[in-house]
């Protein structure tokens, strides 16, 4: 076989064989990777029926989509060799592994925890494994547990009513794995969830005692064993367990199936009780050991799916978003840089962010933003001060010490109003294992925390593949230069997301900064013309990398709505990145934007809200919440909440700009221009200097208001100025054809602020002009 093809696949190097087939690794030529092929007896598939039925079989594994679980390719036949196509895998199998003998309690933990990972998964899309056993799951060499084989028992080997023991069973040898069957597969019965429990509890046993449950050689005598007999106790045999694992391990192994446990959710969350777990915390993400798959999940599934639909017309309504249930408030204050060497703060910084990143993935929390927990760093405020400031219940304080490619993290979690230390711990790892280190921390916080934790945040939390540290070192920086937010500072954090980029081409965050390096430089300092494109390249590959990737949909989402002006598109990323990570601010205030300019201002102030409540520090974000109240015409209600924000922050110019316009709009002219000559002090931009003019007009100030327009002709020579502010200047000029001639190169040149076409009052005596309605057209507002 070695050299020959199958269908586009090259056959390698022989791996094995088992009762499957004969195992290949082969090179993928359509896709240049390297996989692993399962030759499939002809007796398995000797015809069109036993294929179809093998067929169906491959359809429902390659749906299995899991950490823990090796990836099933492709079911494909050539003349008459069938194969299945899986996940090339490389290290070895527990049978392997426990050969040298038995696993350290805390190791038998860990593995367990994630093939129940893997099992719990599998019952969730109706896959039952049946053939459960050190043989069928590897241990990669990176640590991770893969469980192999997902399904094929069903195949391998008949389990309906009226099968005889004897059909497993020829002469003296075991076909199969009978040591590993549960009593119900001995019997005859149908196979479901707990079957594979007892399998998982026959695996531990084994691991923990370097022997199976049932030792006897004489398959009748050994079925009638498991039929009927107890196994020994894992202490009986000199098993280093303590009672916790041991009564996990004999509770999967009872013969009744109605006294196992009823999922494997249920078998990690034992194991996760008991006392060897302390020592699998670092390695076992811990939310992972309170498996609950529960009604709300199958909900935000049926959600998202739902919104899909009723974006495509369905019931004539779009939705304004996800139902979000009351989350605890956690805020994680920046992390201390112990290595004495200040040139590593932007470490210590980006690690903060990234664990309020992972943090954020687990909709039951609702985690405050970098932005507004740096202004903590080094602060004198109490505990108490800082919880009430960022409106928070929970905090976890900590601290990071590098050591050449050593990193230790070392945090705690403090309920604040009872002044109580729930948690604490310290992590230590590798630097290129960085990843899997904020997996441990961010995991460990949320099982403490005690909130419900979905299989999919699960999958996600626990996300730890190895990085290269150069690489992950120019990301942190990126991240710590694109939060000053200049113009020089945003190239700079580009330049550092492409170097990582370029050092590790398959590291998706890396992407994802540099696409939101571009949304930030477009329009301002940036043509978007070259900007925007460039970000959707690098947010269509970050999502390429990984699908799941908040920031990298959201970038994406953006790109295509306020420069592609498909809203359709726009919405439904914007709420998939929303159910990824609740606590990502960005995404809300970008869903709150789309809201406004399509005119669904109440619910845009929902999400506005919602950005504020993660992200309670920012004047940002303060500022865009007033902008559906004044879109929306609701003058009154935005002068009022301006006024608010301005007493904590006097100096807030985008904000006195909205309290000007919606002054001049209520027909205040005068405070109107009290206000927006503050802002243009405060911010001398030619956007606030075009509205000076503007507001200059409407009060009658021709002269005033001509002067301030020349300064901002000067200023339009020299500098970039959106198209959309020179038609505001247009209109206070009187010159309504030139305004929609500006708003016609701004659609040209694909300028963010056009897309306020709809709704800004200030258009509002071009809305019947039929210009102007083709010029909503283009940007998707138009019947």
């Amino acid at each position: 076989m070695i050299g020959t093809r199958l269908s586009h696949f090259r056959i390698t190097a022989r791996l094995g064989a088992g009762g499957m087939g004969e195992v290949y690794r082969a090179h993928d030529e359509r896709l240049g990777r390297d996989v692993a092929i399962k030759l499939l007896p002809s007796d398995l598939t000797a015809d069109e029926a036993a294929r179809a039925r093998l067929r169906r079989e491959a359809r429902s594994l390659s749906r299995l989509n899991h950490p823990n679980i090796c990836t099933v390719f492709d079911f494909d036949s050539d003349g008459d060799r069938t194969f299945i196509v899986v996940e090339l895998l490389e290290g070895e199998t527990l049978a392997e592994r426990v050969a040298r003998g038995p696993l350290e309690a805390r190791e038998v933990v860990r593995i367990g925890c994630e093939i129940a990972a893997a099992i719990e998964a599998a019952h969730a899309e109706g896959v039952i494994h049946r053939d459960l056993k050190p043989g069928n799951v590897m241990i990669t060499r990176r640590g991770t547990t893969k469980v192999l084989d997902f399904g094929l028992a069903r195949v391998e080997q008949v389990s309906g009513p009226g099968v005889s023991t004897q059909s497993m069973i020829t002469g003296s040898q075991v076909v199969g794995t009978l040591p590993y069957m549960a009593p119900e597969q001995i019997r005859g019965e149908e196979a479901g969830r707990r079957t594979d429990v007892y399998g998982l509890g026959a695996t531990l046993y084994e691991l923990a005692t370097g022997r199976r449950p049932f030792q006897t050689a004489q398959p009748l005598a050994l079925a009638a064993e498991i039929l009927h007999q107890a196994p020994i106790p894992p202490h009986a045999l000199g098993a280093k367990v303590d009672a916790g694992l041991e009564a996990a391990i004999l509770r999967c192994l009872e013969k009744d199936p109605a006294r196992r446990y009823q999922s494997a959710a249920e078998v990690s969350r034992a194991l996760a009780d008991s006392s060897a777990a302390s020592g699998a915390i670092r390695r076992l993400p811990a939310a992972l050991r309170r498996h609950r798959r529960v009604p709300i999940v199958a909900g935000v599934m049926i959600a998202t799916a739902l919104a899909g639909w009723l974006l495509r017309g369905g019931c004539g309504h779009t939705p304004s978003g996800i139902a979000e249930s009351p989350a605890i408030a956690l805020a994680v204050l920046p992390l201390l840089n112990l290595s004495g060497d200040k040139t590593q703060e932007f470490f210590a910084d980006g690690m903060t962010e990234e664990l309020i990143t992972r943090l954020g993935q687990v909709a039951a929390l609702r985690v405050t933003s970098r932005s507004s927990i740096m202004s903590y760093k080094g602060t004198s405020k109490s505990l108490r001060e800082i919880a009430r400031d960022l409106d928070v219940s929970l905090l976890v304080e900590g601290a990071v010490m590098r050591s050449g490619d050593q990193v230790r993290i070392s945090a705690k979690v403090v309920e604040v109003a009872a002044d109580r230390l729930i948690w604490s711990g310290s992590f230590d790892r590798i630097i290129s294992d960085v990843l899997a280190l904020q997996s441990d921390v961010a995991a460990a916080v949320v099982e403490v925390v005690k909130v419900r934790v979905t299989p999919q945040e699960e999958s996600r939390l626990r996300a730890s593949a190895a990085t290269n540290p150069e690489a992950y070192e120019s990301y942190l920086r990126g991240r710590e230069l694109a939060a000053t937010y200049t113009s020089e500072a945003l190239q700079k954090a580009n330049e550092a997301y492409q170097k990582s980029a370029s050092i590790e081409p398959r590291f998706a965050p890396a992407h994802a900064g540099i696409a939101s390096t571009y949304l930030a430089l477009s329009s301002m300092y940036i043509d978007p013309a070259e900007a925007m494109p460039r970000a959707e390249a690098a947010a269509t590959k970050a999502l390429a990398l990984d699908s799941t990737s908040a920031a990298g949909l959201a970038a994406l989402a953006y790109v295509k709505g306020f420069y592609r002006f498909d809203w359709e598109t726009a919405e439904t990323m914007l709420l998939r990145a929303i159910a990824l990570n609740r606590s990502d601010a960005f995404a809300r205030d970008t869903y709150g934007y789309l809201l406004t300019v399509t005119g669904r201002f109440e619910e845009s102030s929902r999400e506005f809200r919602r950005a504020r409540e993660i992200d309670p520090l920012s004047q940002v974000y303060a500022h865009h919440s007033l902008i559906p109240l004044y879109e929306g015409r609701r003058y009154g209600d935005a002068i009022r909440e301006a006024t608010s924000i301005l007493r904590a922050d006097p100096k807030a110019a985008y904000v006195r700009l909205i309290r000007a316009q919606a002054y001049s709009m209520s027909g205040d002219q005068e405070a109107a221009i009290q206000d927006i000559t503050s802002a243009v002090a405060t911010e001398p931009q030619p956007h606030l200097l075009a509205y000076l003019g503007l507001v200059l007009a409407k009060a009658g100030r021709r002269a005033a208001a001509d002067s301030v327009f020349r300064e901002f002709g000067i200023l339009a020579k020299s500098a970039y100025i959106q198209p959309y502010t020179h038609a505001v200047v247009s209109l206070a000029k009187g010159d309504r054809s030139g305004a929609l001639e500006w708003l016609e190169k701004g659609i040209e040149a694909r300028t963010e602020e056009v897309v306020f076409l709809k709704v800004d009052p200030e258009m509002d005596p071009l809305r019947n002009d039929p210009r102007y309605q083709a010029l909503l057209r283009r940007v998707g507002f138009g019947p």
